[in-house]
């Protein structure tokens, strides 16, 4: 694809998707890589008014005070303004319990959201292109995920813009070529411990090794998806407002005659509950309840309960007693909470934070009786690290965890022993020594996905 080619190809998809303009900055998130350096030589050469924004995690070392130099030269080339930011990442996952790769995004974003009320820009660019709208395809079609995840990234999520849609990685490393641009490489792009990389570097290259010409026409598919998702959004909407019906104080009616008259009536239950913070496993559960009078669901903040004619959705303050069975000999996701993966070989302090993800030894497995469950008053664990017990009420204060997340903490009990508080702690038991070889991954699925 010839220069020319490829920058009329990202205007037209600007000019559909993106709806930005001439009239206002665009801040524009460049890292450095091909993606980026890319995405920002496109956007200045179609005479978009940039704004340069680097973020520099400190994760790499030298290897990210090489990305800030490379991006200040490249800024200084281009006569563009500079923005650089730098994080101290682990201070905030350790305030916040959330894991590397979500506390870069929420400090990143909320970054941008600042630059972007300093500049009065339109809309922040970042650089996502078509194969990673593939792999997230691909990722989400392995989580079970609705129609809307299955359109995978989208052009436009509020001011958030991704002009890059369209082109692909190997067409961007041609036009970086032929522009007589570099870009630097992060280093941990080409490792395969952690999932989207190993679609990255596993499983697509094998795919198009088996299908070759099947590119183009996944690439339509994502397309017609995108499409598909913006009628099915506007479908459901207008559905929604034939079956909910407000009570006032928070309260919401959801009543059965117009949902049992739809052909699709489960899939519509669930397009509803999701607002309410219930997911797929427990929309399951309540579709099994209709009209079983005096049943009651809870997620971290409402309380669903089943009346004879409707179900009613309340600002709820209970927990969930249920529990679900977990068999660590599945591949599986339970619940669309957790994932796990059984690991051959030793075991390697990356491939885990201690919140996000857990790894225990292959003694596990030997365990009769596994449960995911809300957490429940007089539960104790024993952190790891730690000497002794904690009730994870006190735990939970440490934490400066609010009401709401405490009702909505999730706990792993294996035989009586609470061995991980989903996103916050793992504890001490089923410890894997030095010498092991194999063991379980865990991951906790966020129910923001």
């Amino acid at each position: 694809m010839e220069m020319v080619e490829f920058e009329e190809k990202v205007s037209l998809f600007i000019d559909k998707e993106c709806k930005i303009g001439h009239f206002a900055p665009i801040i524009a998130a460049v890292s450095g890589g091909a993606d980026s350096v890319a995405m920002l030589t496109v956007l200045h050469n179609l005479r978009y008014e940039c704004v340069v924004a680097h973020c520099n995690f400190h994760l790499r070392g030298a290897e990210s005070n090489r990305d800030e130099q490379f991006v200040r030269q490249l800024a200084a080339e281009l006569n563009l303004p500079l923005e650089v930011e730098h994080f101290d990442v682990k201070s905030y996952m350790a305030q916040h319990k959330v894991s590397t790769e979500m506390a870069c995004r929420e400090l990143r974003y909320a970054w941008f959201e600042t630059l972007k009320q300093r500049y009065s820009a339109q809309a922040v660019a970042v650089a996502h292109h078509s194969d990673d709208a593939i792999e997230t395809f691909f990722l989400n079609a392995a989580r079970g995920s609705g129609v809307q995840g299955l359109a995978a990234i989208k052009p436009r999520n509020g001011d958030v813009v991704r002009p890059m849609l369209d082109v692909g990685r190997y067409d961007i490393e041609e036009y970086l070529k032929k522009c007589g641009r570099t870009f630097v490489t992060d280093s941990t792009n080409q490792t395969i411990d952690f999932k989207r990389n190993k679609v990255r570097n596993v499983l697509v290259p094998m795919f198009w090794t088996v299908l070759p010409e099947s590119q183009t026409g996944l690439l339509r598919t994502l397309r017609d998806m995108r499409s598909s998702a913006r009628l099915y959004a506007e479908f459901v909407d207008a559905k929604k407002r034939e079956i909910c019906q407000s009570r006032g104080g928070g309260v919401v009616e959801v009543r059965y005659e117009p949902l049992l008259a739809m052909r699709e009536a489960e899939t519509m239950l669930f397009e509803i509950l999701k607002d309410y913070g219930f997911n797929s496993w427990q929309v399951a559960e309540v579709w099994n309840a209709l009209c079983h009078s005096g049943k009651r669901f809870y997620s971290s903040l409402y309380e669903l309960s089943v009346e004879r004619e409707c179900l009613i959705i309340s600002p709820g303050e209970a927990v969930s007693d249920a529990e679900i069975e977990v068999n660590f000999y599945d591949h599986t996701t339970y619940a669309g909470i957790i994932e796990l993966e059984r690991r051959s070989g030793r075991f390697t302090p990356g491939d885990v934070d201690g919140a996000m993800s857990i790894a225990l030894s292959n003694d596990v497995l030997q365990a009769k009786d596994v449960v995911l469950r809300r957490w429940r008053k007089g539960d104790r664990m024993r952190p790891f690290g730690m000497k002794g017990s904690k009730l994870l009420s006190d735990l939970f204060v440490d934490m400066k965890m609010g009401e709401s997340e405490k009702r909505s903490a999730w706990v792993l009990e294996v035989d009586g022993t609470i061995v991980w508080v989903l996103g916050r702690r793992a504890a001490d038991a089923y410890r894997i020594a030095k010498n092991d070889e194999g063991y379980v991954l865990l991951y906790y699925v966020e129910q923001s996905e």
